[in-house]
This record gives C-alpha cells, sequence and structure tokens, in this order.
C-alpha cells in the first residue's frame, strides 16, 4: 500500500506532536494494511522534520504494531535527510 502525504506548498518542515497525529488521523489511519508493506511518501517540498511530529504521526501506529515492528510494516520515501530522522525518531 502507498500512501502519498499532501501538505501545504509552503511547508518545508514539519514539527508538531498534535500536527503529526491530525496529518496521520486525516491521511494515513484508513489507508494502512497491517497486512502488508507500507509506503508513506513524503513530497520532495518536504526537507526535514522534527521528532515531536514523527511521535505524534507514529503514536496511532503503536497502538497496532510493537516499535520494533515498524520496519517490517513501514517503508518511508522521500528526501534522504527526511528518511534518516523519521527513522531514527521512530526508535527515540
Amino acid at each position: 500500500m502507498k500512501i502519498m502525504l499532501s501538505f501545504n506548498k509552503t511547508l518545508t518542515r514539519l514539527a508538531g506532536n498534535s500536527f503529526g497525529r491530525e496529518v496521520y488521523d486525516i491521511q494515513v489511519k484508513d489507508n494502512i494494511n497491517f497486512k502488508e508493506m507500507n509506503i508513506i511518501e513524503f513530497p520532495k517540498e518536504i526537507e526535514d522534520i522534527a521528532i515531536s511530529f514523527v511521535q505524534g504521526f507514529t503514536q496511532g501506529i503503536f497502538e497496532n504494531i510493537n516499535k520494533d515492528e515498524f520496519s517490517k510494516f513501514f517503508t518511508i520515501k522521500g528526501n534522504q535527510k527526511v528518511i534518516d530522522k523519521f527513522n531514527r525518531s521512530v526508535y527515540f
């Protein structure tokens, strides 16, 4: 399952636990399939993300799976900085 996130074109950085949770609830929650790999793709305009955003975004995910199962069900795509920071933040 591929989930392409979309944001206001003026946004280049994502931050905030509540904003992460909102993006998850609106754009991701109903599209996840915990029986297969889910590809979450950030648009190229997003240059950086904060740990707070990732924590809010993954809160709902971790109600369904353990943190150590994240890479079994999810792949993050986007620029390399976003991918690295997201993956580091999951295990923060």
